[in-house]
């Protein structure tokens, strides 16, 4: 597909996608947590978003965005200091426990349609897109904002805007760390089963510590509430930043990936 249209094709798969994911929110309704939402049924609507990508990207053609088995050992080093803190979740759900099975089977495939539609939407189409029309760090900052704000949709089901607008700006930073890695590695792959674990080990560990249903929808009364997922995902960030100093050729010019296809 020539570069002058794949920029509006991408942004107009970003809004049927948005649209897809978010299916239903709109209604009024009474506010729901989230770790209720993601751990209560399958999330269809996220199953068939990253479906509709999946058929554009092969129907489109599109071969330059990431879609490859990485090399193993530099994948594996890239990924070896974030994994320290997948650890540190899996001790915590260690002692608070698994959730009930059926609840840990609903966790495993949300999380895995969510690792699998968000990157290959933002780092996947959008990123390949924007770089047919914008410079390397533009295109990093621009697909790290679109993914933070829609983020800000979760106030829909919440309730919660003021949290919505937290998870919006740690989605950015979280965006920023996933885009150095699939740059680093030259593949979506690693960066999709990271996503999935990390969100898995947090929500288990949210389900096991406050029972489906008990989780309070309203704003928290602590302020620390707000700052923690900040500080959280601060090390990934910073860590992101740095992966980001020195990219490797193929990332620089996605061509010479495009070629090696």
């Amino acid at each position: 597909m020539p570069h002058r249209n794949r920029l509006a094709l991408a942004l107009l798969a970003l809004v049927l996608w948005t649209a897809i994911t978010t299916w239903g929110i709109w209604r009024p309704a009474d506010p729901v947590a989230l770790v209720d939402k993601v751990s209560a049924t399958i999330a269809w609507r996220v199953i068939g978003a990253g479906l509709f990508l999946a058929v554009l990207v092969r129907l489109a053609g599109w071969r330059d965005i990431g879609l490859t088995l990485p090399r193993v050992w530099p994948a594996l080093r890239i990924f070896l200091l974030p994994s320290v803190y997948l650890l540190l979740f899996l001790a915590a759900v260690a002692v608070v426990g698994l959730p009930p099975a059926p609840v840990v089977a609903v966790l495993v495939v949300n999380m895995l349609a969510v690792g699998f539609s968000e990157e290959l939407m933002f780092r996947g189409v959008l990123f390949a897109a924007l770089r047919t029309r914008l410079g390397l760090w533009p295109s990093v900052w621009a697909s790290s904002a679109l993914f933070g704000c829609v983020h800000l949709l979760n106030a829909f089901t919440t309730g919660q805007p003021l949290a919505a607008a937290i998870q919006a700006l740690t989605a950015f930073m979280t965006g920023v760390f996933f885009m150095a890695t699939v740059l680093r590695t030259g593949s979506l792959l690693p960066c999709m089963l990271y996503h999935a674990a990390w969100n898995f080990l947090l929500a288990a560990a949210a389900v096991a510590a406050v029972p489906p249903g008990e989780v309070q929808p309203g704003a928290p009364d602590n302020p620390l509430a707000y700052l923690l997922p900040m500080l959280l995902i601060l090390p990934n960030f910073l860590y992101g930043l740095w992966l980001l100093r020195r990219l490797p050729p193929e990332a620089r010019d996605p061509a010479i990936r495009t070629r090696a296809t």
